[in-house]
């Protein structure tokens, strides 16, 4: 009666990813096979330690066979309560749980027990009398250690191949062509992007993961696998999140079936790629550089005509052609200014100028902390002063866009002809971007929108000038720092409007404290606002004031 209650032919539970290999490989689930022969050897080799007889209390009436490593006699525990056997005496209540169970359901209640150590594989066979009734449990005791210990080693030696597979990165697969069926480990869902075992793989749903430009290649390494042959290569993928990937790959036949592995590469070439690009951009930067050497000579120097339209003709500007300048200047916005190195921005517009080359803007080069880009006037394109605003307010959305840690200025210069009047088209441009960074006007500012700075330009140099505006403007301007006063601003208010109502209100202030702030600047400079004169003199004095001061420009 023992030999019918022998514990299971394996002593431990297949892995999923073991039962999933085998069954595709086509080694389970074959009658008579050696691998099943001698699990079933080994199982009838494994002999109980303990036969017991037990009733509903627990006690034992009978034992049949005792091990002698417990170093008990049976006739010392017969008759005794489960509480006296080890293993019982410190598991009694996992044990009268099931012995309750197997009396209930009248059916073989399995389980195991650890004490210290040890473990123990029990089963519990319920007896019934003719009355069909269960009059007693028969109780069989298998000491599992030895196997436990394997199978312990075993989990620690997949875990540990699992681990150095995703380490590596290194996925295996196996497709068996007779019953179309593709298993993956779990590293090739990874690979793929996916989580392990999250769905059974098919041999259409790998196709349609392969990237449309490689699939003839994956197709190829297919058709050339053979049991001689394991051909290899490396293609593109798209992963689980609809991004790009590289997986290398090799296979080979073994008894008709494909098996292989796969190695995430994407890493290395994302690696290469940006060495690439990298390498590329040095080039460019440096041909640019070479470009913005030639070009900055024409814009600072006077050279003849002739050398002038050869110069230019060489980077691809037409003689006597029709362009428009665009001076872009790039700073640090307010939330990346604390975040950004030093250097760092120097880099970014490097970045952009590249990116305006790529983008078509082949006319493009720089001057000291400026981008300068020309662009062909047509009948259709930049041809009228709203389609050079149009385009500039365009181009300065995408520049932002793509980099998002500057804010770019801009000065358009207008139509003008090439070369003959190169240095003039950069200085309008130029003089345009200025007084788009002094925040007088938008950020991207037309020269033919700056007004009196047209004329403030021509002085800045001059000494008498500057000279006049430091004795009005600066004597404000130095009043408000001693006195945290706003005399400046308001007179900058009243100049643009006559009424001082309308100085009030759009400086938030009573009407009579504006009144007093425009006598005491009156006081101060000593000359009346009333007369136009004045007014004109003062705002061409402010104008160039601003230039002096907040673009840094000295005589």
């Amino acid at each position: 009666m023992a030999a019918a209650f022998l514990p299971p032919r394996r002593c431990y539970k297949k892995t999923v990813e073991e039962e999933n290999m085998k069954e595709c490989c086509g080694i389970v689930h074959q009658k008579g096979s050696s691998l099943l022969k001698k699990n079933k050897t080994s199982a009838v080799a494994c002999s109980p330690i303990l036969i017991s007889k037990l009733t509903y209390e627990g006690t034992l009436l009978q034992v049949s066979y005792i091990d002698p490593v417990f170093g008990l006699l049976p006739q010392n525990i017969t008759g005794k309560n489960m509480r006296y056997f080890p293993p019982a005496e410190l598991n009694y209540e996992i044990c009268t749980y099931h012995l309750n169970r197997a009396f209930a359901n009248a059916k073989k209640e399995t389980f195991q027990l650890q004490t210290g150590k040890r473990f123990y594989h029990i089963s519990l066979l319920p007896e019934k009398n003719g009355r069909q009734e269960v009059e007693s449990v028969l109780g069989v005791v298998y000491d599992i250690t030895k196997k436990q210990r394997v199978i312990a080693k075993l989990s620690a030696r997949q875990d540990n191949q699992a681990h150095v597979q995703q380490i590596a990165k290194l996925g295996y697969f196996v497709w068996n062509p007779d019953c179309a069926t593709l298993y993956w480990s779990d590293q090739q869902y990874r690979n793929f992007g996916f989580e392990p075992q999250e769905f059974v793989p098919t041999l259409d749903f790998l196709c349609s993961r392969i990237h449309p430009e490689d699939i003839e290649l994956l197709r190829v390494m297919i058709a050339k696998t053979s049991s001689t042959y394991s051909p290899e290569g490396e293609f593109k993928i798209v992963k689980a999140d609809g991004s790009t990937g590289w997986l290398y790959a090799r296979c080979g036949t073994v008894a008709s079936k494909i098996l292989g592995i796969t190695l995430d590469i994407t890493e290395k070439k994302q690696s290469e790629e940006r060495k690439k690009i990298t390498e590329k951009e040095l080039i460019l930067l440096d041909q640019l550089k070479t470009r913005s050497d030639y070009l900055n000579r024409l814009l600072t120097n006077d050279y003849p005509l002739e050398y002038a339209g050869k110069a230019l003709s060489e980077f691809g500007i037409e003689a006597d052609s029709e362009y428009c300048c665009f001076v872009i200047q790039a700073d640090k916005t307010d939330t990346a200014a604390a975040n950004l190195r030093d250097g760092e921005l120097a880099l970014i517009k490097n970045q952009v100028l590249i990116w305006l080359y790529n983008k078509g803007c082949d006319r493009v080069w720089c001057l000291n902390n400026s981008i300068i880009l020309l662009m062909p006037v047509t009948d259709s394109l930049l041809a009228s002063k709203q389609s050079q605003l149009d385009f500039a307010r365009l181009l300065t959305g995408k520049i932002t866009n793509q980099f998002p840690a500057i804010e770019i200025t801009m000065g358009i210069s207008g139509a003008s002809r090439i070369p003959l009047n190169i240095r003039d088209i950069y200085e309008k441009a130029y003089r345009a971007a200025i007084v788009a960074a002094s925040g007088d006007l938008d950020r991207i500012t037309h020269f033919d929108d700056i007004g009196l700075y047209k004329i403030a330009f021509q002085l800045i140099k001059d000494e008498t000038t500057i000279s006049l505006a430091n004795n009005t403007i600066g004597i404000l301007d130095e009043y408000d720092k001693t006195r945290g006063g706003s005399l400046l601003l308001t007179l900058k208010c009243i100049l643009e409007d006559e009424s001082l109502k309308t100085v009030a209100k759009k400086l938030y202030i009573h009407h009579n404290t504006a009144i007093w702030r425009k006598h005491r600047i009156e006081e101060l400079l000593g000359i009346s606002l009333d007369k136009m004169e004045t007014r004109v003199i003062l705002m061409l004095h402010l104008k160039v004031w601003e230039l002096q001061n907040k673009t840094g420009i000295r005589a």
